[in-house]
């Protein structure tokens, strides 16, 4: 997701290859995305936090102990009502940023469908079959 010539002196746009090393940074790390939220800022980005859901952990729980010494089941809980859609992480993205994104993602989009129809056993429309 870059633009062309994009990591290169202006000079030297058209003029071969060009390296992009990809270097994980010291706060990477994978994260499991179950949607986005947000909106444009004061500036013209693009805002996205993305989130995972899950139900919620609860906050207190109270546990007798049997007379072999384990704990019984809970006898009382408290857990906070509703779904848990805990933000991960927000970007901010350009308009050419968010372009290349939204290209990307069709890319993968298509490129998941045409191996679901093969895994399905249904044609996928692509001529190199």
């Amino acid at each position: 997701m870059s633009e062309a010539g994009e990591g290169r002196p202006p000079s030297d746009r058209s003029h071969g290859p060009v390296s992009f090393n990809y270097i994980k940074s010291t706060n990477f790390r994978v994260i499991h995305v179950d949607g986005a939220i947000g909106s444009l800022t004061p500036r013209g980005l693009i805002h996205a936090a993305l989130y995972s859901e899950r139900m919620p952990i609860p906050q207190l729980m109270v546990h007798s102990i049997g007379a072999d010494g384990n704990l019984l089941p809970p006898s009382a809980q408290e857990i906070r009502p509703g779904v848990v859609r805990e933000v991960e992480v927000s970007l901010l993205l350009d308009r050419n940023a968010a372009d290349s994104l939204r290209a990307w993602l069709a890319d993968q989009i298509a490129e998941l469908d045409r191996a679901l129809a093969r895994a399905a056993g249904r044609p996928t429309g692509r001529s190199d079959e």
